[in-house]
């Protein structure tokens, strides 16, 4: 196997690409850590986005927008509707 290969397989079994690398430094250097979906279409959509850091979500309607919004630790994850 030549060592580009050997290189290409060794990077895809860790999984991480260089985005996601960056991400996890950034969320360990940071106090808190805000995610954002905008352009849902639906609010199942929402929830199911917000879910994902595993506490139940809440529906927050603000002058005219709805959208859901879900916290655990310092991870902050919202989802607009379109």
């Amino acid at each position: 196997m030549n060592k580009r290969m050997k290189k290409k397989q060794s990077t895809s079994s860790r999984g991480l690409t260089q985005d996601e690398k960056l991400v996890l430094e950034l969320y360990r250097k940071c106090d808190k850590v805000n995610f954002y979906k905008f352009d849902e279409t639906n609010v199942l959509g929402c929830f199911n986005y917000t879910d994902l850091v595993e506490v139940t979500s809440e529906v927050v309607r603000s002058q005219g927008s709805i959208w859901t919004e879900a916290t655990k630790g310092k991870i902050e994850a919202s989802a607009f509707l379109k």
